[in-house]
């Protein structure tokens, strides 16, 4: 049933109520039993699993109307399972960060997180993309411990572990602010060497009018 298109499983709902209802009318309840259990069986995983499964197939497909509208289907999303709670968070916050809106987006990526997902895979790349936000607000000591936490990780994705080694190379350039401060603030630094040659220089042509004086008034005696 997880593998089951949404449409499909909303077909087979109806068609065993309908079976079942007939059946127990004309036949009774003995026979409509096995149309009543398939009927209870797609209710029951409906609150507990919602649509979880056909929501990321099309954010899969890069198709973010369709994700968002097949997760409004889900009516009742604390009444999921605490594993699919967290994949609904999941696909709440990635479909937020890929339409530009990151505060959402990380709060979100941070309550599934919170909640429990099942695999380093999945923890992974929800820190994966918390650490890049905070990478590009130059929150570097943030992003720093969240990569520590991936590491530890068992990850098993070859795309995920690419990105994992492209954020460590990147916080090996600018891994905590000192270098943007020694380059973004080092006009400070450049700005002081000036003032050391200014002065100097301004000190050389006050001893060359000193020794020029003196000159002068050795001649004049």
């Amino acid at each position: 049933m997880l593998k089951m298109d949404l449409k499909w499983r909303l077909i087979a709902t109806v068609a065993s109520l309908v079976l079942a209802l007939l059946v127990n009318i004309i036949w009774g309840f003995g026979w409509a039993f096995v149309f009543w259990l398939v009927f209870v069986v797609f209710v029951v995983g409906y609150f507990l699993l919602g649509t979880i499964s056909a929501a990321s197939e099309r954010l899969n497909f890069g198709d973010l109307d369709g994700a968002e509208r097949i997760l409004g289907y889900t009516k009742f999303p604390k009444l999921l399972l605490k594993m699919n709670q967290a994949y609904f968070k999941l696909l709440q916050g990635m479909i937020a960060m890929q339409r530009k809106d990151s505060v959402k987006g990380e709060a979100l990526l941070q309550e599934a997180y919170d909640i429990g997902l099942p695999t380093d895979n999945d923890r992974a790349m929800v820190l994966l993309n918390l650490a890049y936000s905070n990478h590009g607000k130059r929150k570097f000591q943030v992003a720093k411990g969240q990569l520590r936490q991936i590491k530890e990780m068992d990850i098993t994705d070859i795309t995920l572990l690419t990105k994992v080694a492209e954020l460590e190379q990147a916080l090996k350039v600018n891994p905590n602010g000192m270098q943007s401060m020694m380059y973004g603030g080092g006009r400070g630094g450049r700005a002081q060497q000036r003032m050391i040659r200014q002065d100097g220089a301004t000190q050389k042509k006050t001893n060359n009018r000193k020794s020029s004086s003196k000159r002068k008034k050795k001649k004049k005696k």
